[in-house]
């Protein structure tokens, strides 16, 4: 009996056993796709291959130098473009069903053969061109060099390194290629990427948030207008600046705005040596600077002139009835109302009959009157020998054009807003707004010509792109 139920269990097993047996279709094999070639096209890669026999849909699997791409629809062909030259690339393919099986895989081997690429290849705005720049390569067996951006082709000499893309749109990014060529052969592309016009605001605070929380209210609507008119812009702590953490050539114009009650001199962190320094280089290397209010001071700090603003302000203020406007026609004789730091900007004579039409920038009410400019004659011309009057020889000896004083005056007195031009030693340009009029936020309530503030303001970005 023991016997039985042993063989009974046995077979019980057994038949359990058999109805777990799955049997699995044969796979059936595909053959691998034929006529596979890659060749040179024009520099580019070109492969090609023979669509499968009997198979209705497919799409092709190719690995290049371990990149895989698949291609849908039954591919007969793929371009890769700008292959590196003088490098050998592998290029396998294999096709797939629709129902997922897939072949083996061909490989084709190819080297595009080509003359010795450029190396370093960088581009940076300059107002609104983009000036190119590169290294040469060791070995150069080039005739020329070509750049390509656009729909336009340029060519140069092989011993070139530099070329200026003038009167580009500065609201839009290039792509911008270099190759180096002869009659026959050429190398790949080496391609740079130039942004849209790109802006900093520079705050001693470490946030905008932390700027709103504890600094001036008229460094604060500085601040917030800026994130509102330029939304791409970066607020940038002087921090950054000082430790290098952030690259200042990605900037076309960088506002410094400090404007505080109690002092009038710069804030210790812009002192600081490694802060002028890198703004420095920024400056010399063709970056722009904004500087408005206490920050006017930077430019001499920054060694572009030796001649400090003399007329400083920083009390409280107080409550007047009259309106402060600034004049462009200096001395009578350079008038410069049509420049462009003042278009579209409201003027009128009203205010001060005597002088002519000036540009008001704050209205009636509580004023800080926090000036930061040049006093003319502080400075020791020697009239006519340095000039026919103080503002010409501020300027012929700075490189720079006095744009406005205040709106009551009608001799060369002051330098209220001055444009300072690139030179060989500065290559980038500043404007510089010492007006104490001037004024982001008036403290008895809306400005009437706050649109003017932000004309200028936005006017002398435009310049300084």
């Amino acid at each position: 009996m023991k016997k039985l139920n042993i063989v009974l269990m046995f077979i019980f097993f057994a038949l359990v056993s058999c109805e777990d047996v799955k049997y699995e279709e044969k796979a059936i094999a595909l053959p691998a796709l034929t006529n596979v070639k890659a060749v040179n096209d024009n520099n580019n890669i070109r492969v090609a291959w023979d669509a499968p026999v009997g198979v209705d849909s497919f799409s092709v699997v190719l690995n290049i130098d371990g990149v895989i791409s698949i291609l849908e629809n039954n591919p007969k062909a793929d371009t890769i473009v700008n292959p590196l030259t003088n490098v050998e690339h592998v290029v396998t393919a294999k096709f797939k069903t629709k129902d997922g099986r897939m072949s083996e895989g061909v490989t084709s081997r190819i080297t595009i053969p080509g003359t010795a690429p450029i190396e370093n290849l960088a581009g940076k705005r300059t107002g609104n061109d983009i000036v190119l720049t590169w290294k040469l390569p060791t070995v150069n067996d080039a005739t020329n060099i070509e750049i390509a951006y656009d729909d336009k082709v340029v060519t140069l000499a092989s011993t070139d390194t530099t070329y200026r893309i003038v009167n580009t749109n500065t609201e839009r990014k290039y792509e911008i290629k270099v190759r180096t060529k002869t009659a026959t052969i050429a190398s790949h592309y080496v391609t740079t990427v130039v942004s849209n016009v790109k802006f900093a605001f520079v705050t001693t605070y470490e946030s905008l948030d932390a700027l709103i929380a504890n600094g001036d209210d008229d460094e604060i609507a500085a601040a917030n207008w800026f994130v509102f008119t330029y939304p791409t812009g970066t607020i940038l702590p002087v921090s950054k600046i000082k430790d290098f953490s952030v690259d200042l050539t990605q900037f076309s114009v960088i506002w410094v705005h400090i404007d505080r009650v109690g002092t009038g001199a710069l804030p210790s962190v812009l002192k600081d040596a490694k802060v002028i320094a890198n703004l420095k280089n920024y400056y010399k290397t063709g970056g722009s600077l904004l500087l408005s209010t206490h920050a006017t001071q930077l430019v001499s700090s920054l060694g572009r002139t030796t001649r400090k603003p003399g007329i400083i302000g920083a009390g409280s203020g107080g409550v007047g009835t009259d309106t402060w406007t600034t004049n462009p026609n200096i001395g009578g004789i350079y008038n410069h109302m049509s420049d462009p730091i003042f278009a579209n900007m409201s003027s009128s004579p009203e205010y001060f009959p005597a002088v002519g039409s000036t540009i008001p920038l704050i209205g009636p009410g509580n004023r800080e009157d926090h000036n930061c400019m040049w006093d003319l004659n502080s400075y020791g011309y020697s009239i006519p020998n340095d000039g026919p009057n103080v503002v010409k020889a501020f300027e012929t000896e700075n490189t720079a054009t006095v744009l406005s004083t205040w709106g009551q005056v009608t001799d060369f007195c002051c330098g209220g807003i001055i444009y300072f031009s690139p030179t060989p030693t500065y290559k980038g340009k500043c404007v510089a707004i010492g007006l104490a009029a001037y004024e982001w936020n008036q403290n008895s309530g809306i400005n009437l010509y706050q649109s003017n503030i932000e004309l200028l303001t936005k006017n002398s970005f435009e310049i300084l792109k």
